[in-house]
């Protein structure tokens, strides 16, 4: 979930989430079109672990938060305000908007996986094709299953994630300029 704060307001967090809908896990399956995501950079504003929020300042200026799950929020606790981040999202809903993962370019050497959804997932990654993220032939990509809290290191440059049983289509970046990094996935789609 997310909501976007005009960079000059000072709202505490807890005001900002508490404006926020919480995490509808059921809403993700109202949709029959498919998920179109969006992603907005910028650096690390804070991290609430008390109350499972983030913000994030976009390059724009303006501020945008997120309440998350707990396993989520202490994968983004290992970084500190000014961190340059992106978040990957998908609307689920009218006015609801549901967090895929976090990155932290930057942070590491290579593309380095956590699952931090909470169920076990399916972690494809891939060759970028004319410049571009997408489905390629299955004998290009790599499958990782990844349980519960683990994680993986995979130099590819395109990834997705989706449930486990069901799969999906490379459409993220693993790098961008700021470098690659850790990507921590919160919520996995078909």
């Amino acid at each position: 979930m997310r909501t976007t704060i005009p960079g000059h307001a000072m709202l505490p967090l807890a005001a900002v989430l508490a404006l926020s809908a919480p995490h509808q896990a059921g809403a993700q399956g109202a949709n029959a079109a498919p998920l179109i995501s969006q992603s907005i950079e910028g650096s690390l504003d804070t991290v609430d672990p008390k109350l499972n929020g983030i913000i994030l300042k976009g390059s724009d200026g303006k501020r945008h938060a997120w309440k998350l799950e707990p396993t989520v929020i202490q994968e983004a606790a290992r970084y500190k305000a000014g961190d340059w981040m992106w978040v990957i999202y998908r609307p689920i809903g009218s006015s609801q908007r549901a967090v895929t993962a976090l990155g932290f370019p930057g942070s590491e050497e290579k593309p380095h996986y956590v699952n931090a959804t909470g169920d076990p997932v399916l972690l494809r990654t891939g060759p970028m094709t004319d410049g571009v993220c997408r489905t390629v032939a299955a004998e290009q990509m790599t499958g990782h299953v990844l349980r519960r809290g683990s994680d993986v290191v995979d130099e590819a440059p395109c990834w997705c994630c989706a449930t486990q049983g069901k799969s999906c289509e490379l459409a993220n970046r693993s790098h961008d300029t700021h470098g690659t990094g850790r990507i921590v996935l919160a919520r996995c789609y078909p």
